[in-house]
This record gives C-alpha cells, sequence and structure tokens, in this order.
C-alpha cells in the first residue's frame, strides 16, 4: 500500500475512502478511488504502469477484486 496509492494517484486516481475490515480469518481491505471522467479511467486501466502496479500488488493480495461504479451522491455499495 506504501508504493500502490502513490502509484495510482500518479496514474491521475485520486483516493476517495479506504476501510479495514476484520472479517473471518483474514482482513479485508476496501479502497475508494476517484477519477475525472470514464475516458481517464479506460486510459489508465489499460495503461502498462497499471498492470505492472496491479501485477505487485498481487504479491501482497489474495483474492482482489475490481469494482467500477459511476459516481453518485451518498453512500454507494
Amino acid at each position: 500500500m506504501r508504493e500502490f496509492i502513490p502509484g495510482i494517484q500518479a496514474l491521475g486516481l485520486e483516493p476517495s475512502d479506504a476501510w479495514l475490515t476484520i472479517y473471518g480469518e483474514h482482513p479485508q481491505i476496501l479502497t475508494g478511488v476517484q477519477v475525472k471522467n470514464l475516458n481517464s479511467l479506460n486510459t489508465i486501466m489499460t495503461s502498462q504502469e497499471w498492470d505492472q502496479m496491479v501485477t505487485k500488488l498481487l504479491d501482497y493480495v489474495d483474492n482482489l477484486k475490481i469494482k467500477t461504479v459511476k459516481a453518485k451522491p451518498g453512500f454507494q455499495m
């Protein structure tokens, strides 16, 4: 996380929130980020830099899931 968050910020993603939940036998981490528009998100998520960061993150993370949603006011699931 020490390298991942600055890395995604350099790509143009802005962290908005982070949650750490101890659930079952393993901690679960949920991180929210925002980006200015869908085109920027597509550019970021298809970049070599993104692939390299995710590959490195997978050395430390099991069962990584990435979900994109359109931002709305209020709490989102």
